[in-house]
């Protein structure tokens, strides 16, 4: 009778096993929350460090940035998977040079039609027409 029970038992844990549900592989685990991060471009040729544009994502939806030349301002909030930015505002300082340069592509790329994500370890801005810039993680000031 002993062996008729641990093999029934053993019959039963094996059955139990066998029929358990299958659990698909769970999807990526979320991103952590962008307010309170700041981003910034790869070095750029000729740049002394000062000249790197940066995104600051501050609590509440408020934006702060470089260009590489002038500041800017404005609000974001994150839609799904995308960042839509609005009520930007840019100074108007005159700027000559790399940072001129590098100024021409950050606003090719954000306005408040663009659309950002974060991909991998990278911020990615995207204006309708296709223009792209890139950031990393950068340090808290």
């Amino acid at each position: 009778m002993r062996a008729t029970r641990g093999s029934l038992l053993l019959a039963l844990a094996l059955g139990a096993c066998a029929a358990a549900p299958v659990v698909p592989p769970t999807a990526a685990s979320p991103l952590p929350p962008l307010a309170g991060t700041r981003w910034a471009a790869p070095a750029t040729a000729g740049s002394d460090g000062h000249g790197t544009p940066r995104l600051e994502f501050a609590e509440g939806g408020v934006l702060h940035g470089y260009t590489g030349c002038n500041m800017l301002s404005g609000h974001w909030h994150e839609d799904g998977n995308q960042i839509r930015f609005s009520e930007l505002v840019v100074t108007k300082r005159f700027c000559v040079g790399v940072g001129s340069e590098v100024e021409k592509q950050v606003l090719a790329a954000l306005s408040a039609q663009s659309r950002g994500r974060r991909e991998g370890g990278r911020l990615i801005v995207e204006s309708p027409e296709g223009a792209r810039f890139e950031y990393t993680p950068a340090a808290a000031a």
